[in-house]
Order: structure tokens, then C-alpha cells, then sequence
């Protein structure tokens, strides 16, 4: 209904493919998403907008979407970002499993915050290129404003 392409991942967790979507309209979209649910379904709900599953799912998180339920990371400031990696477990991101958390953390890496500042190169040699991707690769999605 929102997207030709919606992957469900749970009972109460979808993600939609986006793209094409004019980068100024996603926020009144996922408004218009939270309307929609709230009337047909009964239940409020958060929208995260993101570039990665992870992002758009911490973005959702009633915690940081704000009052209006809705948080794009591509119109996030820095800091804002910066304060959003903070607050993301490591195992939190997805594939990384208990025992790479256990390591990750063992090393000192306990959130994304502290994940995207280490050496890419070492956590793709240490781990895998996925975790230097979805982890340490974190710091590289901007959205290019137009």
C-alpha cells in the first residue's frame, strides 16, 4: 500500500523501499504512514526513514522520533546523529550475534557511536566487510540535500 516494495520483519516491524521519493517529502509521508495505521489499525506508530535497516529502525524508536513520530536520519544534524549512534548497542545492529558483541565489546566497541570511529580496514580484517558496512560504515550515510 506504501511501497510496491515492503519487507515485513515482524508483527509490529516493516520496512519500505523508498527510493525515488523526493528526499523533502519522506517526513510528510511518514506521516502520512502514522495517520493512516492509527486509522485502520488503532494503534500509534513510529516511523524511522534511513538509508540502512538499522538507522531507520533506532530512528523509529519513540525515544528519538519525537512528538510527531516521525525521524528522517538524512535531516538530522550532526550532533543529532552523533547522539543517535551513541545510543545504539552494538549487537543491535543487524548480524552481529552474541559472540561478535562479546568481541566487539571485549575490544571496547559497545555502541555504534564508538563502532563508527574505529579503522574500517581492522574491523573488516578482525570481522567481516557486513560489519564494516552496517557497523563503521554508519558514519558515511548523508542524504545529499538538493
Amino acid at each position: 500500500m506504501f511501497s510496491s516494495k515492503q519487507e515485513i520483519y515482524s508483527i509490529d516491524e516493516c520496512f519500505l523501499d523508498l527510493d525515488g521519493f523526493v528526499p523533502q517529502s519522506l517526513e510528510r509521508y511518514g506521516q502520512t504512514i502514522r495517520q493512516t495505521v492509527k486509522q485502520h489499525v488503532g494503534i500509534p506508530v513510529c516511523v524511522g526513514v534511513a538509508a540502512t535497516k538499522t538507522l531507520a529502525n533506532h530512528c523509529a524508536k519513540k525515544g528519538y522520533a519525537g512528538s510527531n513520530g516521525v525521524c528522517d536520519f538524512g535531516w538530522l544534524t550532526d550532533s543529532e546523529r552523533t547522539e543517535l549512534f551513541a545510543r545504539i548497542p552494538v549487537g543491535d545492529v543487524w548480524g552481529v550475534g552474541k559472540r561478535i558483541t562479546e568481541k566487539l565489546e571485549g575490544s571496547g566497541l559497545n555502541t555504534v557511536g564508538k563502532l563508527r570511529c574505529a579503522n574500517p580496514e581492522r574491523i573488516r580484517q578482525r570481522f567481516s566487510v557486513v560489519l564494516e558496512r552496517d557497523g563503521a560504515g554508519h558514519a558515511d550515510y548523508r542524504r545529499i540535500r538538493h
